[in-house]
């Protein structure tokens, strides 16, 4: 038939064939750059995230050091007391032995 009449049949279905393909080739590219635009947007939040959690991190390190600077001093002011304990306890049975030999 295409033969017969001169191929316009054929050469009107190539014609809607690429058209179709130039369809999806253009629909497929606009999808194509959507998604970059996302993955782009997405790399930006993960960028901000690491950002954050390197904050975050560093909030920890220095609350790390102050507590355990805390704890120190509590430590050294936790020995200070059980050695003005044992003064205290010293002090008093001292006082005790002198206050029996002077009831004496």
């Amino acid at each position: 038939r295409s033969i017969a009449d001169g191929g316009s049949t054929t050469n009107a279905a190539v014609k809607r064939e690429q058209k179709g393909f130039r369809a999806l080739i253009t629909a497929t590219a606009t999808e194509r750059d959507g998604l970059q635009t996302k993955l782009k947007e997405r790399h930006e939040e993960m960028l901000q995230l690491l950002e954050a959690l390197d904050r975050k991190k560093s909030q920890c390190r220095t609350l790390t050091i102050k507590n355990r600077e805390q704890g120190n001093h509590l430590t050294q002011s936790l020995e200070k007391i059980e050695i003005l304990n044992s003064e205290n306890l010293h002090l008093r049975q001292t006082s005790e032995q002198e206050a029996k030999a002077t009831a004496k």
